[in-house]
């Protein structure tokens, strides 16, 4: 057996080595963020670890299941949208994203069960479901950083946004391999790609909590107003819904003097309700959903040709913003600029 380890593979084993290590460190931090994201760090180390071997052909001497080691991708996709959408005030978690993840472990067991002349089929397939998997994660990852927090500052933030973007860069890597190695078109630098994006989000999430410790080990606080209520996810979505239509179809959120009061009236649900299903569906309150909505509508104004010459204030009036501070916070927020410099993006001098 020829087992030897070049300058590759001694870094990778030293980068997961160290992903174990700081896996356990982020545990420390007993926070439901830190929980998805040791996860995410160990099965990243865990998959280096076994490709490693892989290389060096120490996989030989140990039992064939190590090889499930691959199949973390399913663990670390929904793990990490988890801890996309996750603060410290809402966990979000839903059980069935983990259900292929638990599936294609037990799939590793019963493999050599299998009858031997499916086998190639049965890899083929599971190669096919794997990469598929990942990139819906990834697309979901970044559907939701560009839509949800691209504009938000801070360290928490900056940590999101970047990983990620590394962790596209590994979905494509992964799928790149795949597709050049069914094609016969597979170089072994390729491969080392996989692994070098795994070795540079273990090391980008070591950095950031060594720079900000906040990030990792801040502490959770739930909103007490919420952690008694017995609202389900589905009634959540449902409330989210009506609210959206009753809002869109009135436009009753250009009033500056708008109510969580008055809208409970109108869709017939409670203020608590509607606030919880805020909190827990869009991680939203009452007025930061308002002011999205006054933000758009604005925006549209701002857009609009035949209003070319209406001035800010009218604007701002027009859209439900009840002073200017508000109005140019709130567009700062989503567009990273204000509604002047917006408006003169559109019509230059």
């Amino acid at each position: 057996m020829d087992a030897s380890f070049d300058s590759w593979t001694s870094l990778f084993l030293l980068s997961a080595s160290f992903g174990l290590f700081l896996s356990g460190v982020i545990f420390s931090g007993k926070t439901h963020r830190n929980y998805m994201l040791g996860s995410i760090v160990l099965g990243y180390a865990l998959m280096l670890t076994y490709y490693v071997l892989f290389w060096t052909n120490y996989h030989l001497q140990l039992p064939g299941y190590i090889a499930a080691a691959t199949e973390f991708t399913y663990l670390i996709g929904p793990l990490f949208y988890f801890f996309l959408r996750s603060t410290k005030s809402v966990t979000y978690f839903r059980w069935p994203h983990l259900v292929p993840f638990f599936l294609i472990i037990i799939h590793h067991f019963l493999f050599p069960l299998y009858p031997r002349h499916l086998f190639t089929t049965i890899i083929t397939t599971q190669d096919i479901l794997q990469n598929v998997h990942l990139l819906i994660y990834s697309t979901l990852s970044l559907h939701f950083v560009l839509k949800k927090i691209n504009n938000k500052k801070g360290a928490e933030y900056r940590l999101k946004k970047k990983l990620t973007w590394l962790y596209a860069a590994f979905a494509i890597c992964f799928f790149s391999y795949y597709l050049l190695s069914y094609s016969g078109y597979l170089i072994i630098e390729l491969d080392y790609c996989i692994s070098l994006t795994s070795t540079l989000i273990i090391y980008y999430i070591g950095l950031s909590g060594y720079k900000n410790p906040n990030t990792l080990f801040s502490k959770d606080t739930p909103d007490k107003r919420y952690e008694k209520s017995s609202i389900s996810p589905k009634v959540a979505k449902k409330i989210c819904q009506e609210l959206e239509v009753f809002l869109e179809q009135s436009q009753s959120y250009t009033d500056g003097s708008l109510r969580l009061a008055d809208v409970s009236d109108q869709i017939g649900f409670s203020q608590h309700y509607i606030s919880q299903a805020l909190n827990r569906y869009l991680n939203k309150n009452f007025n930061e959903y308002v002011n999205e909505k006054r933000f758009q509508y604005a925006k549209r104004l701002l857009e609009d040709p035949e209003k070319a010459n209406w001035r800010m204030k009218e604007i701002s009036a027009k859209a439900g913003f009840n002073n200017k501070t508000t109005f140019n916070n709130t567009f700062k927020k989503y567009l990273g600029q204000t509604p002047t410099s917006y408006r003169e993006s559109i019509y230059p001098h």
